[in-house]
């Protein structure tokens, strides 16, 4: 929500993060939005090798979240970086930041805890 109050509206797009499910270890899908990214596969915050949204007091959850501890031979999918940011967008305590946040992108979601399996 800062991002779209900081005027990053258009650098947003919603989406569903579905690594989970392609891995096996999910069952569904998950509705999000996220920074787009450049023609080259980066963050468009990302430039000459920083987030740009760090000195402006926009720390994204991955960095917030990030761990580097966490290597190949020890990684849990539970545990990893990219799970845990998704699963924010499932915690009912966010359900309204999630609602509000799709509606001003014109985007119609349903966020109940009975639907995603959640209580």
């Amino acid at each position: 929500m800062k991002l779209i109050e900081a005027g990053y509206m258009e650098n947003l797009k919603p989406t569903y993060w579905c690594v989970g499910l392609i891995l096996g270890k999910l069952n569904y899908s998950i509705a999000m939005v996220q920074a787009e990214q450049t023609n080259e596969g980066w963050c468009v915050f990302h430039k000459d090798g920083l987030c740009q949204l760090h000195d402006l007091g926009l720390k994204p959850t991955e960095g917030r979240l990030s761990r580097h501890d966490i290597k190949p031979e020890n990684y849990v999918f539970s545990k990893g970086l990219a799970y845990n940011v998704a699963k924010e967008w499932l915690d009912s305590s966010n359900f309204p930041v999630v609602q509000e946040i799709f509606s001003r992108l014109d985007v119609l979601v349903q966020v109940e805890s009975e639907l995603l399996g959640h209580s």
